[in-house]
């Protein structure tokens, strides 16, 4: 009996390391990447590279993991996997990194803390989730739901003052001009939208992988695959975009080692942390972790590179905490 209970809480607890251990690796990864598009490099490039490692670095392990459980591929798993592909990749880490770049790492991991609830919202279409207002839990949930939502529109439309500054020096390089700041502004605005965006794709995809680990049982060629179709995806429309020999050089090591950790632990080990969980505990658990994923990147942005952090994201922290 207590063998038993062992292992209950052994299932119970490895998907809670996971998610754990998946959110403060893409933290890091976001900062990571911050500071890369900061140093010249190109959205489209950064995520072109990035997924070739992931793939890289996935094919190998499926085919030697899964070589003798693999199940057949049909036709409508590959169109499955295309669209997961889309949705929870080359899209979602196309408008991910566009808003990253004109916004802020802290601003960006906090809005992306809306998409449990988006994702809730769909499981809950989909099926996959239920939403009883007579119970505790289902008033829990819909608290929870309108408390983000909240939480969401004060980080859309209110950055605030500037609570924690490195030094006096750095709060006056900051107040810009009033052009400067004009510029500034749409910048924000655009990246805004775009990771509002990047929230919606990115929640399609957790019922969407959710289902796909039901019918297809190979997670490790399933992910492989993902990444390939997300690679060729970013890699032609890069070609398309950026047709300069420039834009695609490497310029230090330490882009180098960025697109390395990114393919590697970022896209690698954590999309498929992020999809086994989805598998084994729905895709509202694997969401469940992301504000930790915040609290990574704003203790890196503000300890570390000295960046700011405004009211209007402090705020929003506080909502979901």
């Amino acid at each position: 009996m207590v063998i038993k209970m062992d292992d209950r809480e052994e299932k119970t607890q490895k998907p809670i390391l996971v998610m754990l251990a998946t959110n403060i690796l893409t933290g890091a990864m976001i900062v990571l990447n911050k500071k890369v598009l900061e140093d010249g490099l190109d959205v489209l490039v950064l995520m072109t590279y990035r997924l070739l490692v992931a793939a890289l670095f996935m094919a190998p392990i499926a085919c030697f993991a899964e070589r003798n459980s693999r199940p057949k591929l049909s036709f409508g798993i590959l169109a499955c996997l295309f669209l997961s592909a889309i949705l929870g990749i080359s899209l979602t880490q196309s408008l991910f990194y566009m808003g990253l770049k004109f916004t802020s790492a802290t601003y960006a991991a906090a809005f992306f803390n809306m998409t449990p609830v988006v994702t809730f919202l769909l499981s809950v279409v989909f099926r996959q989730e239920t939403m009883d207002f007579k119970s505790c839990s289902g008033l829990a949930k819909g608290a929870g739901t309108v408390v983000t939502i909240g939480g969401g529109l004060i980080l859309t439309l209110y950055r605030g003052m500037v609570l924690i500054a490195p030094s006096k020096v750095a709060v006056l390089s900051h107040q810009t001009p009033p052009l400067a700041a004009m510029h500034e502004s749409k910048r924000w605005t655009m990246g805004t939208v775009a990771l509002l965006l990047g929230v919606s794709s990115w929640a399609l995809w957790f019922p969407l992988q959710s289902r796909i680990g039901r019918r297809y049982r190979a997670l490790y060629t399933g992910t492989a695959i993902v990444f390939l179709f997300s690679f060729l995806q970013t890699a032609l429309i890069s070609l398309l975009i950026q047709k300069s020999f420039s834009q695609w050089i490497v310029k230090s090591k330490f882009q180098i080692l960025s697109i390395l950790y990114g393919g590697i632990v970022g896209s690698g080990m954590c999309i498929l942390g992020s999809s086994w969980c989805a598998h084994k505990k729905g895709p509202v658990f694997a969401i469940a972790f992301f504000p930790l994923t915040q609290v990574v990147v704003a203790a890196i942005d503000v300890s570390l590179l000295h960046e700011q952090l405004h009211l209007g994201s402090a705020a929003f922290w506080g909502l979901l905490s």
